[in-house]
């Protein structure tokens, strides 16, 4: 008979479900991007829901941390039996740092999320396993191989999980709510049929749109509204409405869709936010609705306002106020007035607009730039987020790029759309990446910021609020970056490990 666990997993690996099994789940933090800033408070900006989701589909007899690397520290002396790290491309180079840490100290490593699905061979060079795509199909296969102590390189479900039936409500109870500013945050849909050559969702999920469960969606609101309830006796703030994040990538993509989730909203009386297309303000009934049952922002991808981009891009914003109008044939100018009609219309309803552009495609001149920066501030645009156009792996502007021998770097850390990676057609990089920060600097100017909320009173706390914490941000990330290249002095640590 053995005497000891160890020697009882050599004669018997059936014991390691009898086991409390110690599971880490981390997510990365990163200084030097957007995504890796925190406020003053030091609070992260909302809650993402990939690992509450992974910790929601663990058995109940493991024991499951969590650890928010933007603000909270990692003790990597900590025991535990197995770690799981989700990794965006700008987060790979930290995500793979942690995990060497854990596997020099014998403890497994799991890596899942963008960057593994679209480089698995280099993710499995720090990992014991890589989960490709989504984690719900296979994980808990996962687990049951590793306490089997049969773990694969690679976890890949055949097919993409039903929304209802497969995906968990997250497990909240791992965060710690006063970490983020917004703590309510959920999902409705998942994926996007767009065609968008830069963007990486419609691959990562095969280019497929789905739905869930109005009735799913509400429940999981109150279960949330109750746990505010509770946050705020606690605390003792009081708080009219509660606030939801919706992450979905388009919200609004399936119109029939939109509108019975949005009907199912109205009688819980929250305010709540989204990303979506131009198409919510093209359709009055579909953003009557929105606003009734409290949307307060919509973030809206309008990508440029050169129209040679709109035509390479096959965007086609001019509807409104222009008939059928064609992107093909529209001046800048024309542009311009489509975007404020668009603002317009959404304003109309109460709901605030950020708009996103993306600066550096191929018909970009220096002048072309200072020109879309200068007309962002002429949209009557709430807030704006600017994108240095970067080609992503999985991407098809990033399988283009590299054939034409443009990538300049493949430090996976500077993928956070706010550093240059490329060779711009019509710029120099260093003209790009001045412009970009020069894009922030005009944007939210003090009195600009001030100005948008007195234009719109009944918004202005979160607008003048948002539009000082984005400024505050981005001149500590301009400084630390200047920093960072003054001590590179031209190259990048990451970039042989990040080729693949």
């Amino acid at each position: 008979m053995p005497h000891t666990l160890a020697s009882a997993l050599d004669d018997n690996l059936e014991l390691l479900p009898e086991a409390r099994v110690r599971l880490l789940l981390v997510q990365p933090g990163s200084e030097w991007t957007m995504l890796g800033q925190t406020s003053s408070k030091g609070k992260a900006g909302t809650v993402r829901l990939s690992l509450p989701i992974v910790a929601a589909l663990t058995p109940k007899d493991i024991e499951v941390a969590f650890v928010d690397c933007r603000m909270q520290e990692l003790d990597y002396e900590k025991h535990v039996d197995l770690v799981g790290i989700t990794v965006l491309t700008c987060e790979a180079p930290f995500a793979y740092e942690i995990a060497t840490r854990f596997r020099e100290r014998k403890v497994p490593v799991v890596l899942g999320g963008y960057h593994p699905t679209f480089r698995p061979q280099e993710a499995g060079r720090y990992a014991d396993a890589v989960v490709i795509g989504e984690a719900e199909l296979v994980w808990a296969e996962l687990i049951d191989d590793f306490r089997h102590g049969t773990l694969k390189k690679f976890y890949s479900a055949d097919r993409l999980c039903d929304m209802d039936r497969d995906v968990p409500m997250p497990k909240r109870d791992i965060l710690n709510a006063e970490l983020y500013h917004t703590f309510n945050t959920i999902q409705a849909t998942r994926g996007c049929s767009l065609a968008c050559n830069f963007c990486s969702v419609g691959a990562f999920f095969n280019h497929k749109f789905r739905t869930r469960s109005p009735d799913l969606v509400v429940a999981e609101i109150r279960e949330l509204l109750s746990r505010g309830k509770l946050r705020r006796r606690r605390n003792r703030i009081l708080a009219p409405r509660e606030r939801v994040v919706f992450v979905d990538d388009n919200l609004i993509f399936d119109t029939k869709y939109a509108l019975n989730l949005f009907e199912e909203l109205v009688p819980l009386k929250i305010r709540w936010s989204c990303q979506a297309t131009v198409k919510l303000a093209e359709d009055e009934h579909l953003l009557a609705l929105a606003a009734q049952s409290g949307c307060e922002w919509v973030s809206v991808g309008f990508e440029s306002i050169n129209p040679e981009n709109l035509k390479w891009l096959s965007k086609n914003w001019l509807p409104i106020g222009h008939g059928a109008g064609s992107t093909q044939k529209a001046g800048f100018e024309d542009i311009i007035e489509a975007y404020r009609n668009i603002v317009s219309n959404f304003h109309r309803h109460g709901i605030n607009v950020l708009g996103n552009f993306m600066l550096g495609f191929d018909s970009d001149t220096p002048e072309m730039v200072e020109r879309t920066i200068k007309a962002t501030t002429r949209t009557n645009l709430d807030a704006a987020l600017f994108h240095v156009v970067t080609p992503f792996p999985g991407t098809q502007l990033g399988e283009i790029l590299d054939r034409q021998r443009r990538i300049m770097s493949r430090d996976w850390s500077l993928y956070d759309s706010g550093q240059v990676v490329f060779a711009p057609a019509q710029l120099s990089p260093n003209e790009l990446q001045e412009l970009y920060w020069k894009g922030y600097e005009e944007f939210y100017k003090v009195h600009r910021i001030l100005l948008r909320g007195l234009r719109r009173p009944y918004s202005a706390t979160s607008t003048v609020a948002i539009g000082m914490s984005t400024r505050r941000k981005m001149k500590r990330l301009n400084g630390k970056n200047s920093l960072r290249k003054e001590s590179q002095k031209g190259f990048h640590p990451h970039s042989k490990k990040g080729a693949n």
